[in-house]
C-alpha cells in the first residue's frame, strides 16, 4: 500500500533499481511522473514530506476556525465575500467541487490522467495546500494500484485545471467513476467502476480497450472514499497538474524523437560519406549557442569523428541539410530543455491559493502568492512546435 512511508533521511532509494519514486514535495522529475503515469514505478511518500502535509493540515483548520479563509469558510470567485454558515461547512467542500466538476468531451487516456495524479500528489507533499494527509496516501494508492478518475477533455477557461481535479476530487469522495489501467507490460485495458460504471468510455493511449461492466471501486483499486470538507476541495483543485502531467508526458516523446533524428542523421551521412566539418568543435566555438554545439557534439560521437576532423577528398561541401543540421535542431534540444526547467520548478512547487504556512506561528494563509496560473508552462510548451517547422523546412527545399 502506498501509505507505506520511506524515511528519506535514512535510506537512499534509487528508482532505476527498485521501480519506486520517492515523492518529496522537492525532487521529482519528468522522468519519474512518466514512470508513475506508465505503472513501471510505484509512488511512495517521504517521510519529511508527509510531516509537512501533517503540519499544514493542522494549521489550515487552526486558521480556519480563527476568521475568514478564502474557500475554507467563504465562498470563491464572484462568491468570495459571502461567508459560509457554520452549519453548512462540512457540506461546502463537495458543493464546491460538484460546482466545479464541469468538463466536458472525450475522457482523457488513462496515462495522461495518471500524470496528473502524480504531479498533483507531490504538489501537495511540498506542503503548502493544508488538505488531510489521506487524501495524499489515496491518490498513491490509485496511482500504486492502476486506478484512475474518469477526467474528460475539456474544462473551464480560468485559474489552473479546476474542472479536471474537481472531478478527481468527487472520484475521491465517491461520487464520480473510477478506471482501472492494467500494467501488465505497460497500461493496457481499462476496467470502469464506481458511480457510472459501465458508461461508454472515451479514446485510450494504451492498447485494448476493455470495459468490465459493474465492477466496483474497490474491484479495480480506486481508494476507499474519502471524507472531503471545506479544508479539502479547493486546496486539491488549485493546479495545473493536468498541463504539467501532459506536458511531461509530451517532452519525454521529444526527447526521443530529438534522439532519434541524431541517429538518423549521423546514419545518412556515414551512407554518403559525408564531411564532418559542419560538426567541427572550432566551428561551434566561434559560434558559441549550447544546443547547436551539443548536437555537433553527438554527432561526432555517433560518427566517430574527432574534434578537429580533416575535409573529405574530391567534394567541396555537403548537401545543405547536413551542414546545417546543428544549427537547426540546436533550438529544438534548448527549447526540450527549457521546457524541462519550468517543468521542474511547477511539478515540485507548492501553487495552491491560499497558500498555507505552518512554519510561522501564527500560521499563515496568503491569498494570492501562488495562484496555477498556466504562462510559464503554456509558453515553454508551445515554444518547440516553430522550431521543429523550421527544422523540416531546409530538406525539403534542396
Amino acid at each position: 500500500m502506498s501509505s507505506r512511508i520511506v524515511d528519506t533521511s535514512t535510506v537512499e532509494v534509487s528508482p532505476a533499481s527498485t521501480g519506486i519514486v520517492v515523492l518529496d514535495g522537492c525532487g521529482i522529475g519528468v522522468s519519474d511522473v512518466v514512470c508513475l503515469a506508465d505503472g513501471a514505478s510505484r509512488p511512495v511518500p517521504g517521510t519529511e514530506a508527509m510531516k509537512r502535509v501533517e503540519e499544514s493540515w493542522d494549521a489550515a483548520r487552526q486558521i480556519a476556525a480563527t476568521g475568514r479563509v478564502y474557500g475554507r469558510s467563504t465562498g470563491v470567485g464572484a462568491n468570495r465575500n459571502e461567508d459560509v454558515p457554520t452549519e453548512a461547512a462540512a457540506g461546502h467542500g463537495l458543493r464546491l467541487l460538484r460546482s466545479h466538476a464541469g468538463a466536458i468531451g472525450a475522457e482523457l487516456p488513462a496515462r495522461q490522467v495518471r500524470a496528473m495524479l502524480a504531479v498533483r500528489v507531490n504538489q501537495l507533499l511540498a506542503g503548502g495546500a493544508g488538505l488531510r494527509p489521506t487524501v495524499v496516501t489515496a491518490l498513491c494508492e490509485a496511482l500504486e494500484n492502476g486506478a484512475y478518475p474518469v477526467v474528460n477533455e475539456f474544462g473551464s477557461v480560468g485559474t489552473g485545471d479546476i474542472a479536471a481535479l474537481a472531478q478527481v476530487g468527487l472520484a475521491l469522495a465517491g461520487e464520480h467513476p473510477w478506471r482501472r489501467a492494467e500494467t501488465s507490460g505497460g497500461l493496457g485495458s481499462e476496467t470502469s467502476g464506481g458511480p457510472g460504471a459501465g458508461a461508454s468510455g472515451g479514446r485510450y493511449a494504451g492498447g485494448v480497450r476493455a470495459l468490465r461492466r459493474g465492477a466496483s471501486a474497490r474491484e479495480i483499486g480506486a481508494p476507499e472514499p474519502q471524507l472531503l470538507d471545506n479544508n479539502d476541495a479547493l486546496a486539491l483543485i488549485s493546479s495545473n497538474a493536468l498541463t504539467l502531467g501532459q506536458s511531461a508526458l509530451a517532452l519525454h516523446e521529444l526527447r526521443g524523437l530529438i534522439g532519434a533524428t541524431q541517429v538518423v542523421a549521423a546514419l545518412s551521412l556515414l551512407a554518403v560519406d559525408g564531411s564532418h566539418e559542419a560538426y567541427a568543435a572550432p566551428v561551434h566555438t566561434a559560434r558559441p549557442h549550447r544546443g547547436s554545439a551539443e548536437v555537433a557534439r553527438i554527432m561526432r560521437e555517433l560518427i566517430g569523428a574527432a574534434d578537429r576532423p580533416t575535409p573529405p577528398l574530391g567534394r567541396i561541401q555537403d548537401p545543405y541539410g547536413f551542414r546545417c543540421l546543428p544549427q537547426i535542431h540546436g533550438p529544438a534540444h534548448e527549447a526540450a530543455d527549457a521546457l524541462e526547467a519550468v517543468l521542474a520548478v511547477e511539478i515540485n512547487a507548492a501553487a495552491e491559493n491560499p497558500l498555507i504556512s505552518p512554519g510561522t506561528w501564527p500560521p499563515t494563509t496568503t491569498a494570492a502568492s501562488t495562484r496555477p496560473n498556466s504562462p510559464w508552462p503554456s509558453t515553454t510548451s508551445g515554444w518547440p512546435s516553430p522550431r521543429w517547422r523550421a527544422c523540416r523546412r531546409p530538406g525539403c527545399r534542396r
